[in-house]
C-alpha cells in the first residue's frame, strides 16, 4: 500500500534523480527540504482538483427531520462542520428505502425536507487534508490508487514551476491527461438523484 513517504520519493523522482552516486536521497536531504516540506500544499491541492472534477468522494449523513424542516449540511455532518463539503449528491428516505424526490435545495448547504422522517443525505467531500505533521507511514488516502497517480504529476507541476517552466508545463499536461481518463472512469458512473433547487446566492 502506497504511503505518504512512497509519495514524497514518487515525486522526488519525477523533478531529478532520487540517487547520487548511487545513494538513495533522503527527505531530510538539504538539497531537496524546500521541495518537500512544500508537498503537504501541493498534494491537496491536486486531491481536491481531482475530488472535485474527477472522482467523486461521497460521504453520507442520517437525518431525522420533522415536516418541512432545514437543514444545514455544514451544521448537521458528524463533526459538526464539514469543511469538506462540495456538493450534494441526493437524498435517500430510509423508511422505506428509496431516492427522495420532493426536497428542496438551497445553495450552498440547505435542504427542505417535504414531510417529517429519517433520511439519509448524500454529498461529494474534499479528501482529507495531508499537513505537515502527517506521519511518513500514512496509508489512509480516501482516493483510489490511479487518481493517486495522477496526483503526482500535479504535485511536480506545482513544485517545479520556478525550476523550469516547460518541464513543469509537461507534467501538469500529463497531469490534465490522467484526469480526463480518470472523469471517464468514475465521475460519469456516479448514480444522480432528483430533488429542486434553489439559489440564495446568485449562482446557479
Amino acid at each position: 500500500m502506497r504511503t505518504w513517504k512512497d509519495i514524497k520519493m514518487e515525486v522526488l523522482g519525477l523533478l531529478f534523480s532520487r540517487t547520487n552516486n548511487g545513494r538513495l536521497a533522503q527527505l531530510s536531504d538539504q538539497n531537496v527540504l524546500d521541495y518537500v516540506n512544500e508537498m503537504p500544499d501541493a498534494a491537496n491541492a491536486a486531491m481536491r482538483d481531482i475530488a472535485a472534477n474527477a472522482v467523486p468522494l461521497v460521504h453520507s449523513m442520517d437525518v431525522e427531520v420533522t415536516d418541512g424542516e432545514r437543514v444545514n449540511l455544514r451544521a448537521e455532518t458528524m463533526d459538526g462542520y464539514d469543511v469538506r463539503f462540495i456538493r450534494l449528491s441526493g437524498v435517500l428516505s430510509l423508511e422505506p428505502y428509496a431516492p427522495l424526490h420532493g426536497y428542496q435545495f438551497e445553495a450552498p448547504y440547505t435542504i427542505i425536507f417535504p414531510e417529517a422522517g429519517k433520511y439519509r443525505v448524500l454529498y461529494e467531500a474534499y479528501p482529507e487534508a495531508i499537513t505537515k505533521d502527517t506521519a511518513d507511514d500514512y496509508a489512509n488516502f480516501e482516493l483510489p490508487p490511479d487518481a493517486m497517480d495522477a496526483v503526482l504529476y500535479r504535485m511536480a507541476w506545482q513544485l517545479y514551476l520556478d525550476d523550469d517552466i516547460s518541464v513543469a508545463t509537461s507534467y501538469l499536461n500529463l497531469y490534465y491527461e490522467r484526469r480526463e481518463e480518470l472523469m471517464k472512469n468514475y465521475k460519469y458512473a456516479q448514480p444522480t438523484f432528483s430533488g429542486g433547487f434553489t439559489s440564495t446566492t446568485g449562482w446557479s
